[in-house]
């Protein structure tokens, strides 16, 4: 209530008029009662008997009741604002230490594999969240970005290891503030997404970068207090320059130093996991409310209420006709003529949308939508958009293939056929995609780009039929959209769409994979081209 406001305050302008034609009505027929020619003024006041407060009451009363109260709603109330749809999950961004120190045997089986083992659950809890994975030792890497799809994970999972970390030669490496960074610039595209640092420790040089980023996150800790040894592949301990069994143990002095933290230890059950994921979603809902940019909710109606109760007075017997004198009937009529006007004044001032902006008076929703799309606000963009060309782009960019391939398919043209291709691959619907590209190609075999597409959905398949041993991995990824084959004909005729080319580059980047045999190859050539890039800039 303290945001209180009326979203067409110009409509309180005819409070005072309505005040004062009720006052000089209600004086009118008080005079009039009291106006006698057979006994004085003052002697039939005197001879008048007095009346009880509800007595007092006359219809003139109830009539300006409701028009102050039909005033108030065309005035437009509102004292909250719309809320999103809060079926959307919380955004998730999680970096893992992927090194020597994550081998240590004090969390059975290792840190590392314990670790993976909580993404796996935390990451079955949030089903259907967007989610986003970076693994980080000396150098940080980008192992998926934001998807909805948690099956992905499972083959990258497991191919993370220390050695297929570039440059992890180190118990010591730990970088990070650079994964922090770039988790950072990945959460322009999830401004409400929250930082999961899964890691044994942090160094203290890293918890002053982490602290000069002023970044919240939750640091969820795997280790114990007394730490553990490392095992090498030949059962041998790890061991010290001395020769002595090297005991790794996290710093205590860590997590008093960070700042903007919120900590998280290892559990053996799934208490972990759903701290995690309800810290997540209350960060989620605190970050939409307090940067909740949508209109505030017309409460014009509950004011309505009211008014129909007191309405419903004029059908009783007498209230609308007091008197017959001419006086008296002039003064209804203008009672009456006023209620009209209230009420018409009232229909005509609510929004056919169910919220008013004042926005509407200037832009269309396309132009809003235009320029909600230009500020990377793609939720409200692809809500407000009623050309579906540009309603697909902005849930293109939400992230939200899935929907935006079907809406691609609602139109016709090579260019959408080529785009639905592409949102599909984004969606991890390889075998869909691959159709897709194929058609295009049919239609128009010198498109470069789709030749280029069809080969990253090609790899791309490969890889998770080589991860999965084939036969489940095929079952796995479904050939249909929406429930529709693709190659499906309609009418006899192959479907065409239409948008243009929608992928920013990075996304490009990011499906851009010369997938080996293996996914630990794959993944070791990967990091370590990125690290050179890195290293070269």
């Amino acid at each position: 209530m303290f945001e209180f406001h009326f979203l067409r305050p110009l409509f309180l302008l005819l409070l005072p008029v309505v005040v004062v034609l009720c006052y000089i009505i209600r004086k009118n027929q008080q005079s009039s009662k009291h106006h006698t020619s057979a006994i004085a003024g003052h002697l039939a006041l005197a001879l008048t008997p007095k009346q009880r407060l509800f007595d007092k009451l006359k219809p003139i009363d109830f009539t300006l009741a409701c028009a102050v109260l039909l005033v108030i709603a065309c005035a437009g109330p509102a004292w909250f604002k719309q809320t999103d749809d809060n079926s959307d999950k919380a955004p998730l961004i999680i970096l893992l230490k992927v090194t020597e120190a994550m081998q240590v045997n004090d969390v059975s089986p290792t840190r590392l594999t314990r670790a993976k083992q909580k993404v796996a659950d935390l990451l079955s809890y949030r089903n259907g969240a967007k989610t986003a994975l970076f693994a980080y030792a000396s150098s940080s890497h980008n192992v998926l970005p934001f998807t909805e799809d948690s099956s992905v994970f499972q083959p990258f999972l497991v191919a993370l290891a220390p050695d297929v970390m570039p440059g992890n030669h180190s118990v010591n490496a730990d970088n990070a503030s650079t994964a922090m960074q770039q988790a950072i610039l990945l959460m322009e595209k999830q401004p409400y997404a929250s930082i999961v640092i899964i890691a044994d420790d942090i160094s203290q040089a890293q918890v002053a970068a982490l602290n000069k980023l002023k970044q919240p996150f939750i640091w969820w800790q795997i280790a114990t207090d007394d730490g553990g040894v490392i095992n090498s592949a030949d059962g041998q301990l790890r061991s010290n320059d001395e020769g002595q069994a090297l005991i790794i143990k996290p710093n205590s002095n860590t997590l008093s130093s960070l700042q903007a933290v919120t900590h998280q230890t290892l559990t053996l059950d799934m208490q972990d996991v759903i701290a995690i994921g309800e810290q997540v979603e209350q960060n989620y809902q605190r970050q939409r409310d307090d940067n909740n940019t949508s209109p505030y909710q017309d409460m014009a109606w509950y004011f309505t209420w009211p008014v129909l109760l007191l309405s419903a007075l004029w059908f009783r017997k007498g209230w609308t006709s007091i008197n017959t004198d001419k006086k008296s009937a002039s003064s209804i009529k203008t009672t009456s003529h006023l209620a009209v006007l209230l009420l018409a004044a009232c229909l005509f001032s609510f929004p056919k949308t169910t919220y008013a902006s004042t926005a509407d008076w200037f832009f269309s929703r396309d132009q809003q939508a235009m320029m909600a799309y230009n500020n990377q606000d793609f939720a409200r963009a692809a809500v407000l958009f009623s050309d579906p060309k540009w309603q697909a782009k902005a849930l293109f960019e939400l992230g939200k293939y899935t929907q935006a391939a079907q809406i691609y398919g609602s139109l016709s043209s090579i260019e959408g056929f080529y785009n639905r291709a592409t949102a599909l691959l984004k969606a991890q619907e390889y075998e869909a995609a691959i159709a897709g590209f194929k058609q295009v190609l049919k239609q128009q075999p010198e498109y470069l780009d789709a030749q280029r597409n069809l080969a990253i959905a090609e790899h791309a398949f490969a890889a998770v039929m080589a991860q999965a041993g084939g036969v489940d991995a095929e079952q796995s990824i479904t050939t249909e959209v929406d429930g529709n084959e693709v190659s499906q004909k309609q009418d006899g005729n192959s479907q065409d769409y239409q948008v243009a080319d929608t992928l920013s580059p990075d996304a490009k980047e990011q499906w851009m994979r010369s997938v080996d045999s293996e996914m630990g190859d794959f993944l070791k050539n990967k990091f370590a081209t990125e690290a050179n890039n890195q290293r070269s800039q």
